[in-house]
């Protein structure tokens, strides 16, 4: 027998929640945003003002730290399998603490600390949350995370931003001599090698994170391979590109249906069943267009309730069937 998942997102009792960091968040990053493209005019003015930006970065990442917590307890407690409730306990102060000095040893590393961080604390969060009064476990390593951003990001940008900026500003010799449409081609195929390593990434960020979470003796395992499952992420990309964003949300439910569909759960290497999902395609195009205008028009201030219908609309989709 199939066991179900759910959402139940109380959007009234979220709304103030979310107004509460939404706002201050808006108006911050509208503000940084604004700064930074007049960054150069405001430090020749006067130098001191760049520290208005940098304060102002400090604020958003404080508040977005201070909110986290209080959001993932109410999207985890709306979180429900076989009509038994998930549970989340975070601390604000301990996810401050963590933080704190994963940005510090990150930035004394020059960022080579970044992978370590984000594991520990995706081990501290997953170990928060809770089912049946049993804590979830998380075993990824940040040697492990380190290597896949070296292989997925750091070497693949690094010759093609050189290219980028050879193009585009020249900072040694001479200009290409490239005409327009030469040009352009070379931008188009340096993009396209980019988010080819941006589907790798995405494979093995996505494996490298789930196939470590614990529960009890229970085990997540993914059948796939890597070259057919980039290439659907690859396609699916190139896809909504070509129409302009307008295909993007048949673009994640495919992606999500075929990730879900190839995710099993082992007890001890035996395998106890298999996560499946029966949304259809074109009723979640309609459905997720429908609350991203929604939000759009109502600038955002209509997210808790497209995150409760959408939300919904995925779990209440997706089920586990036992070996």
């Amino acid at each position: 027998m199939k066991r179900e998942f759910d959402f139940n997102l109380d959007s009234r009792k979220f709304f103030p929640l979310f107004i509460a960091f939404f706002i201050p968040w808006l108006i911050l990053e509208t503000w940084i945003i604004v700064q930074s493209r007049r960054a150069e005019e405001i430090v020749a003015q006067s130098p001191l003002a760049a520290v208005g930006i940098l304060l102002s970065v400090v604020a958003l990442f404080l508040l977005t730290v201070l909110f986290y917590i209080p959001i993932l307890r109410k999207l985890i407690s709306a979180m429900a399998f076989d009509n038994e409730m998930f549970q989340f306990r975070g601390s604000i102060g301990r996810f401050f603490g963590l933080n704190l000095l994963g940005i510090f040893l990150t930035g004394i590393t020059l960022g080579i600390y970044l992978p370590w961080y984000i594991s520990r604390i995706c081990r501290y969060l997953v170990g928060e949350v809770s089912y049946k009064e049993e804590h979830l476990g998380f075993a990824g390593k940040g040697g492990r995370l380190f290597v896949i951003f070296l292989l997925t990001i750091v070497l693949p940008v690094i010759p093609l931003a050189l290219v980028q900026v050879r193009l585009e500003q020249p900072l040694f010799g001479s200009p290409l001599a490239l005409n327009p449409f030469q040009s352009f081609m070379l931008l188009a195929l340096v993009q396209l090698i980019f988010w080819s390593f941006f589907c790798a990434y995405l494979y093995a960020i996505y494996r490298w994170f789930f196939t470590n979470l614990r529960y009890r003796s229970y085990a997540i395992s993914w059948t796939t391979q890597f070259w057919p499952t980039v290439a659907l992420i690859w396609v699916q990309f190139l896809i909504s590109a070509v129409t302009l964003g307008i295909y993007l949300p048949v673009a994640y439910i495919k992606i999500y249906r075929y990730f879900v569909e190839h995710t099993e759960f082992h007890a001890i290497q035996a395998p106890v069943g298999r996560l499946g999902f029966r949304g259809q395609t074109g009723r979640g195009f309609g459905l997720l267009w429908g609350q991203i205008l929604l939000t759009l028009i109502t600038v955002g201030i209509y997210a808790p309730w497209a995150l409760a219908k959408v939300g919904g609309w995925f779990l209440s989709n997706t089920y586990f069937e036992p070996s």
